[in-house]
């Protein structure tokens, strides 16, 4: 080989080194660090961590107030890979669907039951439908997947403990929708039956944009509206249910062919508004857009819900939801910052459901700047 050759050669391997290590120093979870050997079998999804225990700890070092305030934590399903079916050709072809291996669904919506926890994932390549996790709230084990009939973001979910419920937020033909799902339909599901999950009930929301997130508390279900720019915005819809078994969300009856509910009242949320939770006496909110720290932020309710004296921790960045868990009296958290698409852009990768206990929170908290319009008002 000449001289020539052997020089430009070496000149390459340099450059390629070189480019290499900066890659490396500006975006270390790419190589080297993270777990990729992971099995599972088909119609499942992976449940294995990025990264060890002591990773994990090291990587939230800088965030006070979430490590320690950790109790427990589980891996997310499906960061590693899970199954879905694909997207039909025709919206209505929701049966005979070809199972499909995902590498990176990405996690939304979060809630409770009893039993479980749920979380929904959606595939940002439009290649497979939508799924929600079950995993067993004891064990922190995944259970099932069960797939949904869309592929849409399904960025909010909600548990309702007395009508056995699971409600999904979602977005059709230019609507605000809330879906119902009961335990007997998530129990029944098995995806491979090759057809997507059916929901039991449904509503039209026609005086919110979008179903960015819920939650369930005191006989309503609380609807917020994310706004990267503005300020997020919570509706109430008073959830009643008759002494048939049906269900009304305002004076609507539940059904799955448009049944349309408007808002009485209205709340003003925080800035990027990515999931909301209630207790008896507070509301939590995640505010959190792109690769900055995201916050966890605490309103005292007061009265007929009005809020006040506004607390916040700061949390890794790509914070989505938020649950809390009467029965344990934790709030289990919920990232996206796990998945391919946003795992290269931060240090502070959550490869984790962190369950935390609320109680050691308080000794983190910042006070944040009061709502502008921290009372309901009438929804116009």
């Amino acid at each position: 080989m000449k001289k020539k050759y052997k020089w430009l050669i070496a000149v390459l391997v340099v450059i390629v080194v070189a480019a290499v290590g900066v890659q490396q120093f500006l975006f270390p979870n790419q190589f080297g660090r993270f777990q990729t050997t992971s099995k599972y079998k088909k119609g499942e999804a992976s449940q294995e961590p990025l990264y060890s225990d002591k990773e994990f700890l090291k990587r939230m070092s800088k965030y006070p107030a979430f490590k320690d305030g950790l109790e427990q934590s589980t891996a997310v399903p499906g960061i590693q890979g899970a199954w879905s079916l694909e997207i039909p050709k025709k919206a209505t072809d929701l049966t005979n669907l070809k199972m499909i291996k995902s590498k990176g669904l990405d996690p939304q919506g979060i809630a409770v039951s009893d039993k479980y926890i749920f979380i929904s994932a959606y595939d940002d390549d439009k290649k497979v439908l939508s799924v929600i996790y079950v995993v067993d709230k004891n064990s922190g084990k995944y259970v099932k997947t069960i797939v949904l009939p869309d592929h849409a973001h399904t960025g909010g979910l909600a548990y309702d403990p007395k009508s056995k419920m699971l409600w999904a937020a979602g977005y059709e033909d230019k609507f605000a929708v809330l879906l119902g799902m009961s335990d007997k339909t998530i129990a029944d599901y098995d995806i491979n039956s090759h057809k997507a999950a059916k929901f039991d009930t449904g509503f039209v929301l026609t005086s919110i944009k979008r179903a960015s997130t819920i939650t369930f508390h005191n006989d309503d279900l609380w609807v917020g509206y994310f706004d990267a720019k503005k300020q997020g915005y919570i509706q109430k819809f008073k959830l009643q249910r008759t002494a048939d078994g049906q269900l009304l969300l305002g004076k609507s009856v539940g059904d799955l062919d448009g049944s349309v509910s408007k808002a009485n009242l209205q709340l003003e949320a925080v800035p990027q508004l990515q999931g909301i939770s209630a207790t008896d006496t507070n509301v939590l909110m995640t505010s959190s857009f792109g690769n900055r720290n995201s916050k966890l932020i605490r309103y005292a309710i007061f009265g007929d819900d009005n809020l006040y004296d506004g607390k916040y921790v700061t949390l890794p960045p790509y914070l989505e939801s938020v649950a809390y868990d009467k029965n344990k009296n934790r709030f289990y958290a919920l990232f996206e910052s796990s998945t391919p698409k946003y795992r290269v852009k931060t240090k502070a990768v959550v490869d984790r459901i962190v369950f935390v206990d609320g109680n050691r929170l308080s000794k983190y908290e910042k006070t944040y700047h009061e709502l502008e319009n921290p009372k309901e008002t009438k929804v116009k």
